[in-house]
């Protein structure tokens, strides 16, 4: 036996090379020179070169677990360290952590972002060309999705696409059996375009569905309806429109209103007064031909909703049934009318026994109309008696209590 130069370990007399370290020995048996010097260092570059893939795969599996793991070593260390105050070891610790859960989280995330890549085709299953009229809808077939995994496919995954949406749009509606997607192209003006649908990153493509739009019949001239142009708050008019060529296939209007706080519109031609002023009100067919008028709101006055309810309050044995008239300045009421800022309310109720000698009891209150009034409306109280004018019960009074809510429209 002799010793390795390089680590000291006994190593038989004959070995050209030290099996521990790798070392070559320059020396044989019997102390004679190597005889082949080339074969020795072929021989150690064969032995190390067996060895190092282990050590390399030593060092990688050390890489790998120190990334997976690497916080809690850390956390087991900064807690035994003495030399760094509390705080310090602490902030060390979660920053540690925080690094670690944002490289979990992101690698997550990037992974679940490439579920387009799921999509292997996209396919249209019937004709490659629709006829839509302007204002039409037609749904024809389904796109079919060929996938890798479908359990990782959502409808998500696919968008659809028209080269010129303001002559035809395509859009998804539903799903079958999970990758056919339903969908329905609608015309929006007179042309062609084509329409399409591609994964969500954009990789792949459908073939495309030709949309053929023939130009409609357009209006030519809008005639309006006779038309209010002065209202008082809360009030509604409908404005009614004829348009010309009568065959007009193009009959979509829109309303506006030039100051909504004055007055609004909605799109079947309804104003609602809003507040005090004048606003143009304007009807445009989807050519450019329209038609305006102005409309003047007065601020003090206000369409408001009334009612009227009575209740008993005594028990007293009078009378069995009863009819009753309500009466705002002396007109029966209606359930609205209109209310001016400053004028004085007339409110009256007669209660009458129903028999051959009628009891009668009346009421009467007064109410001076104020601006807040308009916005938030207003109630009105009064009691009325009907006494007993004969019999037994002669000079007992049945006792009602009458109310009058006016409320905004």
């Amino acid at each position: 036996m002799k010793i390795c130069r390089n680590c000291n370990s006994k190593i038989e007399d004959d070995a050209l090379v030290c099996p521990y370290c790798g070392c070559v020995q320059k020396k044989v048996k019997n102390n004679s020179p190597i005889e082949d010097q080339q074969s020795v260092t072929r021989t150690v570059g064969e032995f190390n070169n067996s060895n190092a893939p282990q050590k390399k795969r030593k060092t990688w599996l050390w890489v790998i677990g120190w990334i997976i793991a690497f916080p809690i070593p850390l956390t087991i260390l900064m807690l035994r360290n003495q030399k760094l105050n509390k705080i310090a070891r602490i902030a060390i610790i979660a920053v540690a952590w925080i690094v670690y859960l944002l490289f979990v989280f992101s690698s997550g995330s990037s992974s679940s972002g490439n579920s387009t890549g799921n999509i292997k085709s996209l396919k249209f299953t019937k004709d490659q060309e629709v006829t839509v009229k302007v204002g039409e809808t037609k749904s024809p077939g389904y796109l079919q999705v060929k996938v890798k995994s479908s359990k990782d496919f959502t409808p998500e995954n696919v968008v659809f696409i028209s080269d010129n949406p303001d002559i035809a749009t395509i859009k998804y509606t539903k799903s079958s059996m999970t990758t056919n997607l339903y969908f329905e192209i609608s015309g929006v003006d007179g042309g062609e375009t084509d329409v399409y649908a591609t994964s969500a990153d954009g990789s792949i493509k459908s073939e495309t569905i030709h949309v053929v739009v023939p130009e409609p019949i357009r209006i030519e001239g809008i005639k309006l309806g006779e038309v209010k142009t002065n209202l008082i708050l809360g009030e509604t008019e409908k404005v009614s429109t004829t348009i010309y060529p009568a065959n007009a296939e193009d009959t979509r209007l829109t309303w506006n209103s030039s100051d909504t706080s004055v007055a609004t519109v909605d799109g079947e031609g309804n104003i609602r007064a809003i507040g005090s002023g004048t606003t143009t009100i304007t009807v445009s067919s989807y050519n450019g031909v329209s038609e305006s008028f102005d409309v003047t709101v007065d601020g003090t006055k206000k369409l408001m909703n009334i009612y009227a309810t009575h209740h008993r309050e005594n028990d007293v044995n009078i009378g069995d049934e009863w009819s009753y008239e309500y009466q705002i300045n002396g007109e029966n009421i209606s359930k609205q009318r209109s209310i001016t800022v400053g004028e004085t309310i007339t409110f009256t109720t007669k209660i009458t026994e129903s028999d051959d000698t009628p009891d009668v009891g009346a009421g009467t209150a007064y109410h001076k109309v104020t601006e807040d009034d308009l916005t938030n409306g207003f109630e009105v109280s009064f009691d009325v008696y009907v006494t007993e004018n004969g019999g037994k019960n002669r000079g007992k009074s049945a006792h009602f209590i009458v109310t009058y809510k006016v409320s905004p429209n």
